[in-house]
């Protein structure tokens, strides 16, 4: 196979990199409109390059900026080399680009070439099931969809009914309106040919407005006082023999300021007790009889033990004080907490790298329940997953998410965890609680608005009200396999009318050809 022309390969990486700056923080949303609508605008042209090779290097592009903080996490916080950092990195944006190299092409062999309208849908269909399968396959990536990146936009008010791969869906086929409209222009050279597409595309994106105040849930009336405890403990410091003292010290001078305001629950990060249960099993039981008196109920994250393997550990949130509980984090972060792939696990054994793996907690665990009202309890990664989400509902009242987002230092990943966080609450109906080590702790609304929050790289408390949640939301109960299943039925359907159209043509060229 020839070499692709070079700018078969920077356009794609280029405006693959141009969709990364739609997400959080860099929050540009309209750059997933403009890159859609380009590789839409790409594959039709049916350039010389195969597509397969246009849609791995777009996916080099977006990954390529929106996770190079997979680099920070290996080389500053890990001790890898950074030529081992950047090696491992690469490789999994490689692996990740994968992706879109098979969504261009099966999009460009399933493309009708007469029906622009019909190719738009299954443009936008494929990229939507394509993320889907991403968000599943080996143990699922779902970092960077689509939907993520209109949480700033009037489309996130329309996340309770479609969820994030239905505003996934939206996003890919509001790009294909925009090529269609820019497309008649330059051909007819007239805008009032491509006003209509145009004009399309802002109605969708306008439209969502009008459910701005629609209450999916039924929200308590009654408020939960809570106060957020974010230490900024240094990562490379924290798990240091000498730190562990002036860890406990900085959480317990700050839980005694919070006291004053007579909260119902205090929340301590992901690993904010540094030592592992059972270990802490002293500290802790002074801690809760502390806090019982106070009447207070303490959230917070542990590394715990496994009974059978004591050398292993669970990367856990413990419950402590009026109330009692744990939970065992389900999905773990790659290059974090494990290393995916056997490909990649060779690798590091082959280097004689010694990999400590956090274990995997059990799939089906008990809420956290905190007087009259439960929490779903997410660690970190976990928010991300839509799954973990839909399996907590409708007993869930609310959503409390636990994170150490130190790991990736100055990166990209903290602002796009927070706002993975905000879709969970759109999609859910219900309040949130984030408690980050060193930000971004936040207070998340139903509606998906941040209330209240403590900026990166802070010591402080954050105190708030959330309120208890009952009831569902639309998209709550039909699930994202329900849009899915939807989706398949419609791409097959066009399909469908695909091979009809071929069979109509063979039968009339015969008849021509008299």
């Amino acid at each position: 196979m020839p070499y692709p022309p070079l700018k078969n390969i920077i356009c794609p990486i280029f405006m693959g990199a141009l969709l990364a700056l739609a997400f959080a923080p860099v929050n540009l949303p309209g750059f997933a409109v403009i890159s859609l609508g380009w590789l839409f605008y790409y594959l039709r042209e049916i350039p010389p390059t195969p597509p397969f090779i246009i849609g791995w290097f777009y996916g080099m592009g977006q990954f390529g900026a929106g996770v190079s903080w997979i680099y920070v996490s290996l080389h500053t916080y890990g001790q890898a080399a950074p030529w081992l950092a950047g090696f491992i990195t690469l490789l999994f944006v490689m692996f990740m680009a994968l992706y879109c190299g098979f969504f261009t092409q099966i999009t460009r062999r399933l493309f009708l070439r007469k029906n622009i309208w019909i190719q738009a849908f299954i443009f936008s269909a494929v990229w939507t099931i394509i993320e889907w399968a991403r968000s599943g396959l080996f143990s699922g990536f779902p970092w960077l969809l689509l939907g993520y990146a209109q949480t700033a936009t009037p489309l996130k008010y329309a996340a309770p009914l479609i969820g994030t791969y239905g505003l996934s869906f939206i996003t890919a086929f509001s790009g294909c309106l925009l090529a269609i409209g820019f497309n008649s222009i330059k051909q007819a050279r007239s805008i009032k040919k491509g006003i209509y597409p145009i004009a399309g595309m802002l109605l969708i994106y306008t439209t969502p407005t009008f459910l701005q105040y629609q209450q999916w849930t039924t929200i308590a009336p009654t408020p939960v006082a809570v106060s957020i405890i974010q230490g900024n403990i240094a990562e490379n410091e924290k798990w240091l023999p000498g730190a562990f003292q002036k860890t406990l010290e900085t959480y317990m001078s700050l839980t005694k300021e919070a006291l004053h305001s007579q909260p119902s629950i205090i929340i301590w990060p992901e690993g904010a007790i540094p030592l592992p249960y059972p270990h802490a099993k002293s500290f802790l039981n002074s801690l809760s009889f502390s806090l019982q008196e106070e009447n207070t109920t303490l959230i917070t994250g542990i590394p715990y033990a496994a009974q059978d393997k004591p050398e292993n550990y669970y990367n856990a949130v413990m419950v402590l004080g009026k109330n009692s509980g744990h939970y065992f984090k389900r999905h773990l972060v790659p290059f974090g907490e494990y290393i995916p792939l056997k490909i990649f696990q060779d690798i590091i054994q082959f280097l004689g790298i010694n990999v400590y793996e956090t274990r995997k907690g059990p799939a089906n665990q008990p809420l956290l329940h905190i007087g009259e009202f439960s929490l779903a309890p997410f660690i970190c990664y976990e928010i991300a997953y839509t799954q973990l989400l839909l399996e907590a509902l409708p007993e869930a009242q609310m959503l409390v998410t636990l994170s150490d987002d130190a790991w990736f230092g100055r990166s990209l990943a903290r602002g796009q965890h927070l706002q993975i966080a905000e879709m969970r609450s759109l999609e859910s109906g219900r309040y949130q609680i984030v408690a980050a080590n060193n930000g971004i702790s936040a207070i998340i609304s139903p509606q998906g608005q941040i209330l209240h929050t403590i900026p990166s790289f802070k010591t402080g408390i954050l105190n708030g009200n959330v309120y208890p949640a009952s009831g569902l939301t639309p998209f709550a109960i039909i699930g994202d396999k329900s849009i899915m299943a939807l989706l398949g039925i419609m791409l097959i359907f066009c399909l469908f009318q695909k091979q009809r159209r071929k069979n109509l043509l063979k039968l009339l060229k015969p008849q021509a050809l008299k």
